[in-house]
């Protein structure tokens, strides 16, 4: 019996190793993925360079940003941070991603120009969606006005206080604009996002 134990549980091991590499195996390519939907690292959009980094905690992770050209004036920032951890949360990016405002038809470019309906857009279609409902999305939308060097933002749950670094040294908080987080209330709630600049 002790020699046929020994034999079950070699083979079992064995077994559990296999799928565990396979596991693995699908972990980094699922962060492949994600980061492939990531701006470059550096982004030069006409005179404005964006720098950035993506150091998720797990293989895939529910944090994700983008960055893009709304038209010849204005650039397009959001930050993500969904709730959970590894792939469940991954998986929620990838709606994220899909459903912001400016990769949305049903928008105008004036209402993309306005990071207050962004965010409003985004609540409603998460509560269209049939996600989980204790799932839910904090945002940070942005609109940076290359004319004027305006930066508009709101904020939608975002419980870390993003720091503006101006050249000279000084820091910022941008914590003058406090919203609702995305999530499944949309027939109870309808929230106001405030823009702060």
């Amino acid at each position: 019996y002790a020699g046929n134990l020994e034999v079950l549980v070699s083979e079992r091991t064995k077994e559990l190793e296999e799928a565990n590499k396979k596991i693995v195996k699908d972990l980094k390519y699922a962060r492949k993925i994600q980061q492939s939907l990531l701006p470059p690292r550096v982004l030069k959009i006409h005179n404005v360079v964006f720098t950035s980094e993506f150091i998720p905690c797990q293989s895939v992770s529910g944090d994700f940003y983008d960055i893009y050209e709304i038209d010849e004036e204005n650039i397009g920032i959001y930050i993500t941070d969904v709730s959970g951890h590894g792939p469940s949360a991954a998986m929620m990016t990838i709606f994220t991603e899909g459903a912001i405002a400016y990769k949305n038809v049903a928008l105008s470019k004036k209402d993309m120009l306005s990071c207050e309906k962004n965010l409003l857009h985004l609540y409603e279609q998460f509560n269209k969606s049939n996600l989980p409902a204790e799932m839910h999305i904090a945002v940070l939308n942005g609109i940076y006005n290359k004319i004027t060097g305006v930066f508009s933002y709101c904020s939608a749950g975002m419980n870390t206080v993003p720091i503006l670094l101006r050249n000279s040294g000084e820091l910022e908080m941008l914590n003058k604009s406090e919203g609702f987080p995305i999530c499944k209330l949309g027939g109870l709630y309808k929230p106001d996002y405030k823009k702060a600049e």
